[in-house]
């Protein structure tokens, strides 16, 4: 059995965990070709999209630094210019055949390899984008993001209290909600990790982590992590420059986090600012 893909479709740690660099160290420069050649019909012959991506993410790997980088390939070559305009159209796929034809006609060379590595990551990439995609339009609470083609359409409407100034009050009302977060210390506090290529966890050495905040021992009843106040307002809002720094989005340890943004109304120069705080560690 092709040892790559045995390695993604065993259900053995030891087998699924083996590293794929020892295992392409072990083998010559043509047995890996045949061996990622194989792989290659396996990726697009599974139904399992998991499988499929980490099918694609060894090829990328195989092609560029192992046999991209062999003595025994020929360093220069040509890559057909069709396929090259395929790969700059983001029709990977497409790039990918008329490679592959390439090699099988004029044999390998570093140049093709590297084609090739470029159009299986690119393609690696496109699945993931996809699939969030499908994942966001089949959910019937983000469908109105795909319908709507004119403002009147627009779902959301902001509250008529929020709009009423009381009698002996200046300002608007103030909208606060209150939610958790999470938060991914790798992507400075603010991003969730999402790679369906890899499922060995302690590899790339990040970890993640979800916080709640609350005062010890005065409430069992958790506090968000985050906060979001929203307030109508008839005056412009100012530039950037020419706000205290603390409004202008700039944090550090320890420091609340603050944006605004304006939300015009058409041709009443109104607008709504929108102001998230939260803090890093």
């Amino acid at each position: 059995m092709n040892i790559f893909v045995e390695t993604i479709t065993a259900t053995e740690p030891e087998k699924r965990n083996r590293d794929f660099y020892a295992l392409s160290r072990s083998l010559s420069a043509r047995e890996l070709l045949q061996n990622l050649r194989e792989l290659d019909d396996f990726r697009k012959a599974t139904p399992n999209l998991y499988d499929k991506v980490r099918a694609i993410l060894f090829l990328y790997a195989g092609f560029r630094f192992f046999l991209q980088e062999s003595k025994d390939i020929p360093p220069v070559g040509k890559i057909p210019y069709h396929g090259f305009e395929d790969l700059l159209s983001r029709r990977f796929e497409q790039a990918i055949s008329t490679f592959l034809r390439e090699l099988d006609v004029h044999g390998p060379n570093a140049t093709l390899f590297s084609a090739l590595a470029d159009s299986y990551h690119h393609l690696s990439f496109q699945i993931l984008a996809d699939q969030v995609r499908k994942s966001v339009r089949s959910s019937k609470g983000n469908q109105w993001m795909f319908r709507v083609g004119h403002q009147e359409e627009h779902p959301i409407r902001i509250h008529p209290a929020l709009l009423q100034r009381s009698d002996s009050s200046l300002f608007y009302p103030v909208l606060h909600e209150h939610t958790s977060v999470r938060m991914d210390l790798t992507h400075s506090g603010w991003s969730d990790i999402f790679f369906l290529g890899m499922d060995y966890p302690k590899a790339p050495g990040s970890s993640t982590c979800r916080l709640t905040w609350a005062c010890s021992g005065a409430t069992r009843t958790f506090a968000p992590a985050a906060r979001l106040r929203a307030r109508h307002s008839r005056a412009r809002a100012a530039p950037d420059q020419h706000r205290p720094k603390h409004d202008q989005g700039r944090h550090g340890p320890g420091r609340p986090v603050q944006l605004r943004q304006r939300l015009p109304e058409p041709g009443k120069g109104r607008g709504y600012c929108l102001r998230f705080d939260s803090a890093l560690l």
